[in-house]
């Protein structure tokens, strides 16, 4: 998970928002915990404040240059760090957390691929061990989205997977869609 970025735009760690009483970093982590043998989150900028939230199982890696490089150069961070795995879901903290469909989907149509909802990429994204070894060995001419490119595109029914959002009214946008969803 990556969760690196400043939350300039949204004004408060992004990580730290609030969905039904829990952190967005927590809904992730929690959602993910069925389906992965490990999960990693890449902190950056409010480190300290979002590591709080973490369960102890979850491995945190922080990104010193955060201010100067990319989502992919994080992503990296935590590939390096990882054993070699066969395969591995990837997602930014600034979307809201995958239905259990969702990932069901992407595990069962194998790796790579990215979810889609009506023709539009979303998160999280699956990983097969070649992607992981492009990512690992070095920079990548239009990051992870490149990488991408040919992978399968699985069209799931929710309509949250290629939101994102990085200011107060797309997250408001997205919460409402969660509460409506979940809650």
């Amino acid at each position: 998970m990556l969760c690196a970025g400043a939350s300039t735009r949204m004004g408060y760690p992004k990580g730290l928002l609030d969905l039904q009483g829990v952190s967005l970093l927590r809904r992730h982590v929690d959602t993910l915990r069925p389906v992965c043998d490990a999960i990693s989150v890449v902190l950056g900028a409010h480190a300290t404040r979002l590591r709080a939230v973490l369960p102890a199982e979850v491995s945190v890696l922080v990104n010193p240059e955060w201010a100067t490089t990319t989502p992919s150069d994080s992503l990296r961070l935590a590939l390096v760090q990882a054993a070699e795995p066969a395969c591995c879901l990837v997602t930014p903290v600034d979307v809201l957390p995958a239905r259990p469909e969702t990932l069901d989907a992407l595990l069962g149509a194998g790796a790579p691929s990215v979810p889609c909802h009506r023709g539009r990429d979303g998160h999280p994204v699956l990983l097969d061990a070649a992607v992981v070894r492009r990512v690992v060995d070095g920079p990548v001419p239009g990051g992870l989205r490149a990488l991408l490119e040919d992978a399968a595109r699985v069209e799931v029914d929710d309509p949250s997977v290629p939101l994102d959002f990085d200011d107060p009214a797309s997250f408001a946008v997205a919460a409402e869609l969660w509460d409506r969803r979940d809650g």
